[in-house]
């Protein structure tokens, strides 16, 4: 039986080999952009990749994801390997697609190409034999939040569920129609942008009450401000999100947003409608499985470039898988410019496209050699912040629609 040592060695030396091959695909990727639900040409050259290495896998799962496992010898626990399909809407990007604005400015290109990587590495250094449990490789659909309109459009079509992920995000749409009326007789309609604006003051009023620690992110704009210049708007609507490090926090400020929003048509003698559609819960990185990162990580980089960041502003579908079971979103160099700017790239393809490769590798081996003694510890040590059946009726129960007339508020009121 090799050691952990070699077998690491072996897949490291496998990547090499295979250089040429992940670095292509990586560009290949970046070239050929595509949005959430819709990759599938990127998911074809998933496929074919693992075809090549003679994997077989689950094609169309969520409509464009894609999975493979490598078995080890004994039964044991699963440790998944993941990349992200799509790309999102950047359209000044030098390699955006001209026709949808889709752009690889977030290095999802760049997960493909290392998990695929890791596939490659895995399969011909032929560590299976070594290893407890299996390796799932997946390509999943969909993780950048936007095109909401169509994600609502499947959802109701049945196709999927939800959209990615459950309450980081909070889109609410509040619209606030009055009675649309000539400018040149204002005191005869009910200006709904006075409404929103109203709104968006309260919104920031409340900013002083959201704790620092927990992080809170409001940032709403106006999608819709009227019609014509000449006509008091009717209707005006809004869009947000709401965003911090916890759930409780993050229901809290929704909580707010949603009080705010109704004060102002109470205000103004308005309605509003409040649309709230889930989005990302907060992610909670395995502090174990940080470990393990860290150390292969140094292997590669070195142990002065590691980095052990802080709670950060942005949100990712990976948050809500950490809710129910231990998860690392660890990020790595070899990238240049602003990320989901205009001028992101990869700039070091050993160190964007082989050096995740070799860590994740290295991880799996970590996680499953032998008995996956590993594995089975962080398993036990990992606390999960709720079930998965938890988490489906939490993300059933913050999907919905309210309807709320504030020209009827207070009217009996003597």
């Amino acid at each position: 039986m090799r050691s952990k040592e070699e077998l690491k060695a072996a897949v490291c030396a496998a990547i090499d080999q295979q250089s040429e091959q992940i670095i292509g695909l990586g560009e290949a990727i970046m070239d050929q952009p595509e949005l959430g639900f819709k990759e599938e040409q990127t998911a074809r050259r998933v496929r074919e990749s693992f075809a090549d290495l003679g994997l077989q896998y689950e094609r169309e799962l969520a409509l464009t994801g894609v999975k493979a496992r490598l078995k080890g010898k004994q039964l044991g626990p699963t440790v998944a390997l993941m990349g992200e399909l799509d790309a999102l809407i950047v359209p000044d990007h030098p390699r955006a697609d001209p026709a949808t604005g889709a752009a690889h400015a977030c290095g999802h290109n760049a997960q493909i190409a290392g998990m695929v990587g890791a596939a490659y590495g895995l399969v011909e250094a032929g560590v299976s034999e070594e290893l407890a449990g299996e390796i799932a490789f997946f390509a999943v659909p969909a993780e950048e939040y936007v095109a909401i309109d169509y994600r609502l459009g499947l959802v109701e079509e049945g196709k999927i569920a939800f959209l990615a992920g459950a309450v980081k995000q909070t889109w609410q749409t509040g619209r606030a129609p009055g009675s649309a009326h000539a400018g040149g007789a204002p005191e005869k309609g009910i200006n709904a942008l006075s409404a929103a604006t109203l709104a968006l003051s309260a919104i920031d009023a409340q900013r002083e009450t959201f704790r620092d620690q927990d992080c809170v992110r409001v940032h709403p704009i106006i999608t819709k401000g009227g019609d014509l210049v000449n006509i008091i708007p009717a209707e005006v609507r809004l869009e947000t999100y709401v965003r911090a490090r916890t759930t409780e926090a993050m229901l809290d400020a929704s909580h707010k947003v949603d009080r705010a929003l109704r004060g102002a048509a109470v205000a103004l003698g308005c309605s509003v409608e409040i649309e709230t559609v889930p989005g990302y819960l907060p992610l909670c990185n395995d502090p174990d499985l940080g470990e393990l990162f860290k150390d292969n990580a140094a292997r590669i980089f070195g142990p002065d470039q590691y980095r052990d960041y802080p709670h950060g502003g942005g949100s990712t579908d990976a948050g809500d898988l950490s809710q129910i079971m231990p998860v690392l979103h660890p990020a790595m160099t070899g990238a240049s410019g602003v990320i989901h700017g205009p001028d992101w790239g990869i700039a070091d393809p050993a160190a964007g496209y082989l050096a995740p490769a070799k860590v994740l590798a290295m991880m799996a081996i970590d996680l499953l050699y032998g008995d996956a003694s590993t594995a089975q510890d962080i398993l036990q040590n990992h606390a999960s912040n709720m079930s998965k059946g938890e988490y489906l009726q939490q993300q059933k129960a913050l999907f919905h629609r309210e309807f709320f007339a504030g020209d009827q508020t207070g009217r009996n009121a003597t």
